[in-house]
C-alpha cells in the first residue's frame, strides 16, 4: 500500500462521471451532460477519463468542489473491498479540485473513492474495470 500518483492537468475529453454509469461527454459551453442527455449535478464529483482501462495503464481520476481539507483523499479499491483496504491514494492537499494519475493496476473491478479529512466514510466512488 503507499502513495502512488502523478498531478496532471487534464486538457477536455469525454469523461465518466459519478452520477451514472456511462461516458458523459462535454457539451459546447463545457456543461457535464450524462449520457442520457442529463447534467450532471453541479457540485462535487469524481470522475475517471475512460470505462475501462488496459492492465498496468495509468488510471485517470479528476475530482472537484471538494471542501479543502488537506487530507481529503482519493483511493483506488477493489471493488467490494472495505474502505480501509486501499491499493493506493492520494491526499488532495486542501486542492478543492484537481486530477490525479494513479499507477496501473491487475486486471480486475475497481472503484475510486472519495473520503474528507483523512476519514473512512465514503463520500462518492465511480467504478471502473482493468482488462486484458
Amino acid at each position: 500500500m503507499g502513495q502512488a500518483f502523478r498531478l496532471l492537468l487534464i486538457a477536455s475529453f469525454p469523461l465518466l462521471c459519478s452520477c451514472t454509469t456511462s461516458f458523459a461527454p462535454q457539451d459546447g459551453d463545457g456543461t457535464e451532460l450524462c449520457s442520457d442527455g442529463v447534467l450532471c449535478p453541479n457540485g462535487r464529483y469524481l470522475r475517471m477519463s475512460k470505462e475501462q482501462y488496459a492492465v498496468n495503464e495509468a488510471i485517470v481520476v479528476q475530482y472537484g468542489d471538494l471542501p479543502g481539507a488537506p487530507k481529503d483523499w482519493i483511493g483506488l479499491f477493489a471493488t467490494g473491498s472495505p474502505n480501509e483496504e486501499y491499493l493506493h491514494f492520494f491526499y488532495t492537499d486542501g486542492k478543492v479540485e484537481g486530477s490525479v494519475e494513479f499507477l496501473g493496476l491487475s486486471a480486475g473491478s475497481y472503484e475510486a473513492r472519495l473520503f474528507f479529512d483523512e476519514s473512512y466514510q465514503l463520500e462518492d466512488k465511480v467504478s471502473f474495470q482493468v482488462v486484458n
